[in-house]
């Protein structure tokens, strides 16, 4: 087996794992470029025409948002501010004026959280795989690409769980 063939998933995962942590932060600090990229969104709509700025800082907040208010628009984000009942999955989001003075909105989940799951089961599945095609096979089994299986599983349903929880939990502080 290649030195290799081992080390690089790792050095992928390491480098995913550092973006992550990078994208954080920028989001934390309430960088422009960050609230420019809204991928990938997942919740998206409008307001009623008689709600204000004032008001939807107030809601933000109340949900666990850090809010910066720029011109007219809001940025908020809860990376900074994770209450214990969430998960690894944080959002971001923008609340821009439209032509007819109502409040539109884009709330987007960190691309980091995204890409670290697809990439710690990449460097499993890879490292099984070399693993398993290394040994004898008489001695080669089902179960690692059985637990693997469940593994792909659990991240995804657990992904979209928090997908789910993170959306209500907006729709809900928000009156929506």
């Amino acid at each position: 087996m290649n030195v290799l063939q081992m080390v690089l998933p790792f050095l992928f995962f390491i480098t995913i794992f550092l973006f992550s942590i990078r994208e954080k932060k920028k989001k934390i600090e309430f960088k422009e470029s960050e609230f420019r990229r809204t991928f990938p969104s997942f919740l998206k709509g409008k307001f009623d025409t008689k709600t204000d700025l004032k008001t939807l800082i107030a809601k933000l907040e109340s949900a666990g948002y850090t809010v910066k208010k720029v011109g007219e628009k809001l940025w908020f984000q809860n990376a900074s501010s994770q209450e214990k009942f969430r998960s690894w999955l944080w959002s971001y989001g923008v609340i821009d004026k439209a032509f007819d003075s109502s409040f539109t909105y884009k709330v987007s989940v960190n691309l980091g959280a995204v890409l670290t799951v697809p990439a710690v089961l990449g460097v499993v599945t890879f490292s099984g795989l070399t693993i398993q095609s290394s040994i004898p096979p008489e001695r080669t089994s089902i179960m690692p690409y059985f637990f693997l299986a469940f593994a792909f599983f659990f991240a995804i349903s657990t992904f979209v769980s928090q997908l789910i929880k993170e959306k209500k939990r907006f729709r809900e502080k928000l009156g929506i």
